[in-house]
């Protein structure tokens, strides 16, 4: 299939007077048209990070050191502002999780919206803009959407609030949606509102769909692919989410998975808890070594290797290599 979006082994790091903090450690990830993928990681596993590296938006002191990310084959890192203006307000919407935090306080609903179509459309008219904006709350169902559009967001609850941020991002049509952590704080009936609008419009307008999330139990409803990020890096990807939930090979994906109702309960806890939200990473051998059970000293030396495990599903960890029942 034709490849939407293409980042390939990026590096992050964050600069203080102090220290160097390493952030993403060779991230990679590829959209395809159609595609809904869940990115899943825990706490602190740099995941809003690499979200605002793809659409090239990473602040100081974060630095990009190392990588790529293509769109259509137009390369982001290297768009003049105009170029990038038009990727994040057209092409690509990102949706926030912190609603309230996200919506600018003082400023009406709807014409926040029309900022947005304005980004996308700047000729357009204040009347076609007006349209566009209730036609957006129509959209992600807000009732009484004409009197939304003179409203303050304090004046909306957490659930409305985020239907509005769905709405600013879909309303210029995106090819890529862009969940990051979009129901983290909302209550259960909410979460599974305000996917299944997300999951309905990406459908409905032929887009892609990026979930990120730190809950496999959301993946396994609404993704296609899945992908675990672990200390800044995907370690394990499928095309199948189903297969993936079967045959789990890396050590962090299954500690994911015994943590997950519903799942097989044949995976255990190999991974142990993270002492913080900031990982040490390690000068060499594989992310994990300091918390995974299984670890050997070839673990400690050299990076695992990406290891074809099934047809469409690839995992990096030395546990998986060979013949030995951990591998191919």
């Amino acid at each position: 299939m034709e490849k939407l979006l293409q980042a390939e082994g990026l590096f992050v790091n964050f600069y203080t007077t102090k220290e160097t903090v390493k952030v993403l450690t060779g991230f990679s990830l590829e959209v395809e048209c159609g595609d809904i993928i869940g990115i899943v990681g825990e706490s602190g596993s740099s995941k809003s990070v690499a979200i605002a590296s793809i659409i090239n938006l990473l602040s100081k002191p974060g630095k990009i050191d190392a990588g790529s990310v293509s769109f259509e084959g137009r390369d982001v890192l290297k768009m003049n502002e105009e170029e990038l203006r038009q990727l994040r307000s057209q092409e690509i919407g990102v949706i926030p999780n912190n609603p309230k935090g996200m919506l600018h306080p003082i400023v009406k609903i709807g014409t926040q919206l029309m900022n947005r179509y304005y980004s996308a459309h700047p000729e357009a008219k204040k009347e076609e803009a007006q349209k566009h904006a209730l036609q957006a709350l129509e959209m992600v169902q807000i009732p009484d959407p004409e009197k939304r559009l003179h409203v303050l967001p304090n004046e909306l609850s957490g659930g409305m609030a985020q239907r509005v941020l769905i709405a600013m991002a879909l309303i210029n049509k995106p090819k890529l949606v862009i969940a990051d952590d979009a129901t983290t704080g909302l209550d259960v009936t909410v979460q599974a509102q305000i996917l299944d609008l997300i999951e309905s419009q990406v459908q409905k307008t032929r887009s892609s769909a990026i979930i990120v999330t730190h809950d496999l139990g959301i993946v396994v409803q609404y993704c296609k692919k899945v992908g675990i990020l672990c200390m800044g890096r995907v370690v394990e990807f499928s095309d199948s989410v189903e297969r993936l939930l079967m045959n789990a090979r890396h050590p962090y994906t299954q500690t994911l998975l015994a943590a997950t109702p519903g799942v097989p309960q044949k995976y255990h806890d190999e991974v142990k808890p993270a002492k913080s939200a900031r990982h040490e990473i390690p000068v060499q051998g594989c992310l994990l070594q300091s918390r995974c059970k299984q670890c050997k000293e070839h673990c400690l030396l050299t990076m695992p290797p990406k290891v074809e495990v099934a047809p469409g599903h690839w995992v990096e960890c030395h546990l998986a290599e060979g013949s030995d029942g951990h591998g191919k």
